[in-house]
């Protein structure tokens, strides 16, 4: 940046009043000008001076920071500064550190009368690619509103030069309103000489719009030698009735539409406005309206086999045997396939066949005596174990895995399962042989052999042999004389 010397003294004042209200720089220029136009201001040693000029080369002001002084001739070094306003009032945006493009700029449809009519055009970009391989990303928002109603459009638009004039792009768009569509995005395409895009509205709503239309608009070229291809178009009113000449209208694909409380997808589907019943589904008719049903599914279903989990799971069942019905479950009927124990409070039915092999019943007990134990009426409960041979109040054996167990639900702070019929696993000793019939012994719940027993002392029949003095265990069919 270069700075003209001045021709006459420096100016040093210490205080300096002008009263005219224009200050003119240069003033005596009269050919073309090649010399950078400003002011700086000397900052003593705080630091470098600060300087506002207009850069000839470029077009633009700038405003910084620099070494140089007032009688500084020749090009200018100058560092960007900072400014601090409450308030910036442009339509176009640039950046230093990216491509990227802003512009605002409202339109109302004046050109021809105060609105905007049906089937008008508004142009409100023009990209002209200025060689091939050239990229533009463009987005933006179109909010058209009148005093009634209000309706938004968000588009995206990816743009690419090929060999000139071919062309490619993408365009998609969203939109909003309150009930009534008043504009719709398109962009022009010219693949001829000056091959171009321009982005575009077409008001296609019946009658007149009193309102305006506000557009904030990002362009992106792949580098800043684009930027000067990217011209918007900042008349207010320069609505249009046809496209420009060369150039072909196409409809921006529209990806979802949001009409009061209706929604609508990619011109496929069209959302019920109101909910459905519980339990119900979308369904369509074929022609991309959806609305609410009953569900219905076909007869088959696929399963997996479960075998080993340890958990508990609820089987499931209808209460019509045929037709439509609702799957149910039970939380008191459950099933655990690690045990392939199904647990209910109440079966009504014929069992044929049981895993296990005694008949036992529920009984509070005086202790919690293990399986096997020989127990008798009394104690301070219902049974207790036996502790006298011979001993004629026999009730049972301690099962080991009841195939029956009734009085399930018997209550106490120590319940027994007592087998009074069946193959029970029961504590023995002495000599036995098959078939003996087992009495109670001296020994607390241990059966012994005998031959001559008395009424009421019989436990069962030995159904193996035994022989030691220790206490072991064989099987005994209780209940037999």
């Amino acid at each position: 940046m270069a700075l003209t010397r001045p021709k006459a003294a420096q100016i040093n004042f210490d205080l300096t009043n002008i009263s005219d209200p224009v200050i003119r720089l240069n003033s005596d220029k009269t050919d073309a000008n090649d010399t950078d136009i400003g002011f700086i201001f000397e900052r003593g040693s705080t630091g470098d001076n600060a300087v506002l000029v207009w850069d000839e080369s470029a077009d633009q002001f700038v405003l910084g920071t620099t070494t140089a002084v007032g009688t500084t001739s020749g090009d200018l070094t100058i560092t960007n500064g900072n400014l601090q306003v409450d308030t910036i009032k442009n339509r176009e945006q640039r950046y230093t550190t990216s491509n990227m493009m802003k512009f605002n700029q409202v339109y109302t449809g004046a050109a021809t009368g105060s609105y905007f009519t049906q089937n008008e055009y508004q142009k409100i970009v023009t990209i002209v690619p200025s060689d091939a391989s050239q990229n533009y990303q463009v987005s933006g928002r179109i909010l058209c509103q009148t005093a009634s109603s209000i309706q938004t459009i968000n588009f995206i638009a990816g743009l690419r030069s090929n060999t000139l004039p071919d062309l490619d792009w993408s365009i998609t768009y969203t939109e909003q309103h309150n009930g009534t569509a008043h504009f719709k995005p398109q962009l022009w395409v010219k693949e001829t000489t000056t091959a171009g895009f321009i982005f575009a509205i077409q008001k296609i709503s019946s009658g007149n719009l009193f309102g305006t239309v506000t557009v904030d608009l990002d362009v992106i070229p792949r580098n800043s030698t684009q930027l000067d291809n990217v011209t918007v178009n900042t008349t207010q009113n320069s609505e249009q009735t046809s496209i420009d000449a060369g150039y072909t209208a196409n409809d921006m694909t529209l990806v979802q539409s949001i009409s009061g409380s209706a929604i609508e997808f990619s011109n496929a589907y069209t959302f019920p406005t109101s909910d459905g019943s519980a339990n119900q589904v979308l369904t369509t008719n074929g022609s991309g309206t959806l609305s609410f049903a009953d569900a219905s599914g076909g007869d088959d279903v696929t399963v997996t086999a479960n075998n080993s989990t340890d958990e508990t799971t609820f089987l499931t069942f209808v209460d019509g045997a045929t037709g439509s019905q609702g799957l149910e479950t039970d939380t008191g009927l459950t099933y655990n396939p690690s045990t392939n124990t199904l647990t209910t409070s109440v079966f009504s039915g014929t069992a044929t066949t049981a895993q296990y092999a005694d008949l036992a019943e529920n009984y509070v007990a005086d202790f919690q005596y293990e399986p096997g134990t020989v127990l008798i009426f009394g104690g301070g409960k219902e049974v207790t174990q036996s502790r006298s041979p011979d001993n004629n109040k026999i009730a049972g054996v301690v099962s080991t895995a009841p195939g029956v167990l009734m009085n399930k639900d018997c209550e106490g702070e120590f319940v027994v399962a007592l087998a009074f019929t069946g193959r029970v696993p029961t504590k023995v000793k002495g000599t036995i042989n098959k078939g003996d019939m087992m009495v109670s012994s001296n020994i607390e719940g241990v059966a012994v052999a005998s031959d001559n027993p008395q009424i009421g002392t019989v436990i069962g029949k030995a159904l193996e042999n035994y022989d030691s003095e220790e206490v072991g265990v064989i099987e005994v069919v209780v209940g037999r004389l």
